[in-house]
């Protein structure tokens, strides 16, 4: 497979800050960014197996990268019977089924379908794992240059600014991951910065229903509640560095704090140490996002992140619930892999 192909459709979907560590280890050349690096591979004679290296690194990145994440418990029972369906299903046939694991390019989706799509179902020795293409929008906004719209109406030289905004097709890959261990299935949606919330968790209900399609019931029943790993992540020290928290504090008033900066950790800034000493009761956390350092040998090291977000409003109700949370800043199955346990950890699950 062209190593050009399949940057490509990397590049579609995986950060910069991600797919730089993912062409390094797989020693590739890159250049500054994406467009110069797609610049620099386009002919390149892959004679040394790069371009199946790296399209294990995209079908890795459709299962862990950039996701909206909902955990369910289920029964081993099910589970047992969700693997029997399995074992008697294959993919049908589609334009997504036969570009995979490439993606399809941005005018081809149009046609496509809207809704999840199976378009694979691997096993290995940790569980099955299903994935499901999708033909999604997001929407950009940018700035418009008013020297450059030539037809302008005289009213708008009030505007200091002028903003438009494109509607862009991309295709999602979501995830299914089916243990073989345990008893806790992750439905993990492809959730780009630009893909609004409400959409997100949509794709969740979508997915969902082309589950119950599939397997002929509804076995995602009892999501598990995330919202304790807010605070059980935040009081222990030797979890990770937290590098966004937002709360409440007992004078009423509400704090939003990132330190984002290298091998920092919010825990242990002075300000937010002096600030949460003068109150007198704890902070009411409804955000955080925690990061690991994961050394990948040499100077190369991964970042993988988990963030938690509720409204303020949930933290104070009788039994608050958060459904899913965001794991960034992976770079394969074993940065996800490492998060979802330290969640499950936290979890007693």
């Amino acid at each position: 497979m062209r190593v050009a192909k399949v940057a490509a459709s990397l590049s579609a979907r995986v950060p910069w800050r991600v797919a730089q560590k993912i062409l390094a280890v797989n020693e590739i050349e890159r250049g500054q960014g994406w467009e110069k690096t797609l610049e620099k591979m386009e002919g390149f004679e892959d004679n040394a197996g790069n371009g199946e290296s790296l399209s294990r690194a995209l079908v890795e990145h459709y299962s862990c990268g950039e996701k909206l994440v909902r955990l369910y418990k289920v029964s081993k029972t099910n589970i047992a019977a969700i693997k029997g369906i399995l074992a008697t299903k294959k993919v049908p046939k589609s334009n997504f089924k036969d570009r995979f694991p490439l993606l399809l390019d941005p005018d081809e989706l149009k046609n496509e379908p809207k809704k999840p799509t199976l378009v694979d179902i691997s096993h290995d020795e940790g569980g099955t794992q299903l994935i499901f293409a999708a033909t999604r929008v997001i929407v950009v906004r940018e700035e418009l240059d008013k020297d450059e719209i030539t037809d302008t109406p005289n009213q708008l030289d009030e505007y200091s600014e002028i903003f438009g905004v494109k509607h862009r097709y991309f295709q999602s890959m979501d995830t299914v991951w089916i243990p073989d261990k345990g008893s806790v299935i992750d439905v993990r949606i492809d959730a780009p910065r630009n893909f609004s919330s409400e959409a997100q968790v949509a794709a969740i209900g979508q997915v969902k229903d082309a589950l119950k399609i599939l397997f002929g019931y509804d076995y995602l029943e009892h999501p598990v509640n995330l919202f304790p790993l807010i605070d059980l992540i935040y009081n222990d020290a030797n979890e990770g560095n937290i590098v966004e928290a937002a709360f409440g504090t007992s004078t009423a008033s509400h704090k939003h704090e990132k330190m984002r900066r290298s091998h920092l950790d919010l825990r242990k800034e002075l300000y937010h140490k002096a600030g949460k000493q003068a109150l007198a009761s704890g902070i009411a956390l409804h955000l955080i996002s925690v990061r690991w350092r994961r050394k990948l040998g040499g100077q190369i090291e991964s970042l993988p992140e988990l963030s938690l977000h509720v409204p303020v409003w949930e933290t104070g109700a009788a039994q608050p619930s958060l459904l899913q949370g965001h794991v960034r800043n992976c770079m394969g199955y074993e940065d996800f892999d490492y998060v979802r346990g330290r969640m499950l950890h936290h979890l007693g699950l």
